[in-house]
Formats: C-alpha cells, sequence, structure tokens
C-alpha cells in the first residue's frame, strides 16, 4: 500500500485518514490520553519498585551478620532463620531487578509514545 510512495505522500495520505475519522486510535485525543494513563501505570510501578526496596532494606536490616555459635541446641535454629533470610533476600533480590528491567523498558516505551505524539501534533 505505501511501497513507491515519497515520505509526504505517505503523510498526506495518514492526514486523510484521521480526518475521515476512519483510523480513530490514532488522534491526537486519543494519543494524549493513552500516555496520560501509561504514565500513572508507570507512577504505580515506580512506587511498587519502591517500596521492593524499602522491603529489601528492612530484610537486610533484621538479618544477623554476626553469627556466632557455640555448639548447642539453639544454633540449629538461628542456622535455619538464616537460610530462610537468605532465601527470602534472593526471592526479593530477583522481583526487584526484574521490576527495574520491566520499570526502565517502560520508561523507555511512554518516551518513545512521547516522542510519536510530539512529532504527530507537529506534522499535522
Amino acid at each position: 500500500m505505501w511501497a513507491g510512495r515519497s515520505l509526504e505522500a505517505v503523510r498526506t495520505s495518514i492526514a486523510t485518514l484521521l480526518k475521515t475519522q476512519s483510523c480513530p486510535s490514532l488522534k491526537r485525543s486519543d494519543l494524549h490520553m493513552n500516555l496520560m494513563i501509561h504514565l500513572s501505570l508507570f507512577g504505580v510501578l515506580a512506587a511498587l519498585l519502591v517500596a521492593v526496596y524499602v522491603y529489601r532494606h528492612w530484610l537486610e536490616n533484621h538479618d544477623d551478620p554476626y553469627i556466632h555459635l557455640h555448639n548447642d541446641s539453639h544454633d540449629e535454629s538461628i542456622i535455619t532463620t538464616q537460610n530462610v533470610m537468605g532465601r527470602r533476600l534472593d526471592m526479593v533480590d530477583k522481583v526487584k531487578t526484574g521490576l527495574l528491567v520491566a520499570v526502565i523498558v517502560y520508561a523507555v516505551a511512554i518516551a518513545a509514545m512521547g516522542v510519536f505524539a510530539a512529532w504527530n501534533s507537529s506534522n499535522g
């Protein structure tokens, strides 16, 4: 459909489609509204990421870095507790890393949508 056309012809065709509203998903008001929804969701994800960082810091502060074992019955409970805390910290680290990657990728996608919306409004 677009093969062999110049950039100006493609831009004119897209503008005609927007004016006739045969492609309502690309209207400017829809782009602005979608951008606001995505920014709101990004804020929620960023707040969740901060909460995970705070939770991990809290877990780390309740961990005992100096364990003194005395070869008695109490040592086994200390070792078990430390193993559980270590596994919990590992799990939180995996969630934190995955959430950080998701937030960064989502921020780049929102920025791309914003650039597209700005480019579209300046050319229309």
